[in-house]
């Protein structure tokens, strides 16, 4: 398969936005992993909550998505 993009990082921002990202991750991925040959997501959580934070950093499953709090 010939990708579009060769490489991507995605930069997510957030502040307690937890439950769009779950909601949406999978989706995101997805369309990552046709379109570009090597990617990573980054969230940046600047003045999340600890509750959201927590909730963030259970969802990473990847090693091509890193949690960053700010």
């Amino acid at each position: 398969m010939k990708y579009k993009i060769k490489e991507l990082s995605l930069v997510v921002p957030t502040k307690d936005d937890h439950l769009k990202i779950e909601k949406n991750l999978n989706s995101v991925i997805t369309f990552l992993n046709d379109f570009a040959q090597d990617f990573q997501i980054l969230i940046i959580s600047n003045g999340s909550s600890k509750k959201s934070t927590i909730f963030i950093d259970n969802l990473i499953s990847f090693d091509y998505i890193e949690h960053i709090k700010i």
